[in-house]
């Protein structure tokens, strides 16, 4: 019983960490996205 219960708590503890890397990484995307866009913006300006 305790057994289940400990393994439980470990795949919730993996997947908290896959979301947090997913959440990562969709952060970095929308960042490197948004430089790139005011990069273009700043160059179609000139």
């Amino acid at each position: 019983m305790r057994f289940c219960h400990r393994k439980q708590i470990s795949q919730e503890l993996v997947l908290t960490r896959q979301n947090k890397k997913q959440l990562y990484l969709n952060h970095l995307s929308t960042f490197l996205l948004a430089g790139s866009d005011e990069k273009f913006l700043k160059r179609k300006q000139k």
